[in-house]
């Protein structure tokens, strides 16, 4: 079995559906090379058609700079389900912004194809951070399951302790694939789960987007202007203080982890019941945890969330 090689930055692959919120996390990561070693950006279905997210993709490797990353294209929809609407993100998924069109290329190969290779061919093992639907992961595991040996961690936004924000019990990723959801949870990968319980608690305030903005460089000032653009959205339906940003979470934890209070859970992934379709159940009791399978954030320091995401989006220098 590899082991991961403790002074290089840890290999990662984004598994993503930008959205605004995925926009940011990949422009934190992209940042953070000390780090993140980023083998490729993954897209998926989600936030807006696969079409779109490939495109949002590749316009936010452009604005970080990278037009090399490599880029591939992946899952349209969820293994069973049919796929589902949303509008939080504006009808483009990166509304607010004004990018231009991209020029990089998409990669010719299928992103879960890519994910096997890369997980098998490198020298230590990988980190896959996915921040939408888990379809691709899912898909890979399900294809090349020998995958999980050279596998770090799956740290993934998705899930709640408590309530969804798509029905009463579903958050959205999991909403959308709740049956790749299902396989994650059981896959016996180490999972840690980054849930609406925390990242509700991380909105983006006014005095937080100004400080993005006196960074003065165009990152910085595109992710206000995304966030800004489609606060109104988390206002309304969740009561919150501004642009709940839910994705940039999973890079700031492996970043530092301390700013999280996590304990070991059992997560179950409903994928039975038509009303609860999609819905985690959490439980941090002594009786279940003997069979943990999953590591779950129940609070944030919110101020050092944003610290991070302020310090390294300063890293961009225009």
């Amino acid at each position: 079995m590899k082991k991961p090689t403790a002074t290089l930055p840890r290999a990662v692959i984004m598994d993503c559906d930008p959205g605004n919120d995925d926009a940011i996390a990949l422009l934190l990561a992209i940042a953070s090379p000390e780090d993140f070693n980023i083998l490729g950006v993954t897209c998926v279905g989600g936030n807006v058609p696969l079409e779109q997210v490939c495109i949002n993709a590749r316009q936010i490797c452009e604005l970080a700079g990278r037009p090399d990353m490599p880029i591939y294209s992946g899952c349209t929809k969820a293994l069973i389900q049919e796929p589902k609407a949303d509008n939080s993100h504006g009808f483009s998924g990166l509304d607010g912004t004004n990018l231009p069109a991209p020029k990089m290329p998409l990669q010719e190969e299928h992103a879960v194809t890519f994910i096997v290779k890369a997980i098998k061919n490198h020298p230590t093992k990988v980190t896959l951070c996915p921040t939408g639907p888990l379809t691709n992961i899912a898909m890979a595991l399900r294809i090349a399951p020998e995958i999980k040996e050279n596998i770090e961690e799956i740290v993934l936004m998705g899930g709640s302790i408590t309530s969804g924000n798509i029905t009463a019990a579903a958050e959205f990723n999991m909403y959308l694939d709740p049956h790749a959801a299902f396989i994650i949870f059981t896959s016996g990968l180490k999972v840690t789960m980054l849930g609406l319980d925390v990242t509700h608690k991380i909105a983006a305030s006014p005095k937080q987007l100004a400080k993005m903005r006196a960074l003065n460089n165009n990152p910085a000032l595109q992710s206000a202007n995304m966030l800004e653009k489609t606060q109104d959205f988390d206002m309304h339906n969740f009561g919150t203080s501004g642009r709940v940003v839910h994705d940039p979470c999973v890079p700031i934890y492996l970043i530092k982890p301390e700013l999280f209070k996590t304990k070991k859970a059992k997560v179950l992934v409903d994928i039975f019941h038509p009303d609860h379709m999609g819905g985690t159940i959490v439980s941090f009791h002594k009786k279940h945890t003997k069979d943990a399978n999953a590591y779950v954030p129940y609070d944030v320091d919110h101020e050092g969330v944003f610290d991070i995401m302020i310090e390294r989006l300063g890293r961009y220098t225009k």
